[in-house]
């Protein structure tokens, strides 16, 4: 597998095993999880239902992880930018409450993004060497930084049940490094989180809790995909 060792990425080999299951299987389960906690907390489960199976329903998306603030998904395809030697991943955040929402793409490390890929026979990582950053914390200066981003316009903002999408680049490989390798799935393994605020409350979606939704199994021949030039790029 490929992997970044915190800023960068580094190589080592794919290998085969044992693993966590990837699939459509893990996009059910966070759904019906999600209305389970909906349930919970009396919420208006329909709404919440309807919102997260908008795109996790599609075959070609998987839904990584879902809170009172939003639903993160990302496509299983890669993407490729004219003049850029990395690929790209296309993630959509949908807008889970009644408020408009400030969501913060200032910083590559600061989104969730592509951490690690290889190549293999099975749908998901035998034995995992993953070297990943440290949990994001909401602290005072964050909350401050993301409420007055929201006063002055810098976040985007994406209106109650609304979505907004990005691409993202993995920053140490390309297209031709993934076609020299030969399996049946391309695994990209996401990580990281998206930082939100309405400019009052702030919240924060991560993918540390979601383990088995990180990786993405991509079928191989890849069918790649070019980034719309009005795209949003968070880039490293």
């Amino acid at each position: 597998m490929r992997h970044e060792p915190g800023p960068r990425a580094f190589v080592a080999n794919s290998s085969r095993g044992p693993g966590r299951r990837a699939g459509s299987l893990m996009k059910t389960n966070h759904v019906f999880a999600l209305i389970a906690w909906a349930l919970k907390g009396g919420l208006f489960v329909t709404f919440l239902f309807c919102c997260a199976f908008d795109v996790a329903a599609d075959e070609n998306w998987q839904m990584l992880a879902s809170n009172a603030w939003a639903t993160v998904s990302v496509e299983r395809t890669l993407y490729e930018k004219a003049g850029h030697q990395n690929f790209f991943v296309h993630v959509i955040v949908a807008n889970q409450t009644k408020r408009k929402v400030g969501v913060d793409l200032s910083s590559y490390w600061k989104v969730i993004r592509p951490n690690q890929w290889g190549v293999n026979e099975q749908n998901h990582r035998g034995v995992i060497n993953e070297k990943r950053l440290s949990r994001a914390k909401l602290d005072d200066i964050t909350r401050e930084r993301l409420k007055t981003a929201y006063d002055a316009g810098t976040l985007k903002l994406v209106d109650p049940q609304a979505k907004v999408d990005y691409y993202v680049n993995f920053n140490a490989s390309g297209r031709k490094d993934i076609e020299k390798l030969r399996g049946r799935y391309c695994l990209v393994v996401m990580d990281g989180e998206i930082f939100f605020t309405d400019g009052q409350d702030v919240g924060l979606l991560s993918l540390w809790d979601q383990e088995q939704a990180r990786e993405v199994a991509i079928p191989t021949p890849i069918i790649w995909k070019s980034v719309p030039k009005d795209a949003t790029l968070v880039l490293d």
